[in-house]
């Protein structure tokens, strides 16, 4: 079970935002990093998210008891193979109405003709694939028989 994926973002606050109101979660700052945020989703898990500003990423410690750090970068990296899915308890206009008012490329497809989801792309550079609630039956099935 994944319990949280983090986010690259140019507007942290305002990308937790949208994922808190994909996920009907809550928004908390994610404290050992300035301008980073976690997002809770309202589930059994409270799965989540990490927001952390796109100029950041993880590199492993010098020693080897040494945990990870975060390294700023001089250039933030556009895009990244790097996406994740999940579901929604949102409807589609209620989707496509928060993606018009971000101007951010959102559409509903049929993925590899297995299911169905959308695509939602957190300010036009990073996907997150969601499903709804009456598609997940099918997308389970499709993802666990490929």
């Amino acid at each position: 079970m994944i319990l949280h994926l983090s986010i690259p973002a140019f507007e942290p606050l305002k990308v937790a935002s949208v994922l808190a109101e994909l996920c009907q979660g809550v928004i908390k700052p994610f404290k050992p990093l300035n301008n980073a945020y976690l997002v809770y989703a309202n589930d059994e898990y409270s799965s989540g998210f990490e927001v952390y500003p796109a100029d950041i990423e993880f590199q492993p410690g010098i020693n080897a008891d040494e945990p990870s750090r975060f390294i700023q970068l001089t250039q933030p990296k556009k895009y990244s193979a790097t996406h994740c899915a999940f579901v929604t308890p949102l409807a589609k206009i209620e989707i496509e109405k928060i993606a018009t008012r971000e101007n951010w490329r959102c559409f509903y497809t049929r993925r590899q003709n297995l299911f169905n989801l959308y695509e939602f792309w957190l300010e036009n550079h990073f996907l997150i694939e969601l499903i709804l609630k009456e598609d997940v039956t099918e997308a389970k099935q499709a993802l666990t028989s490929i």
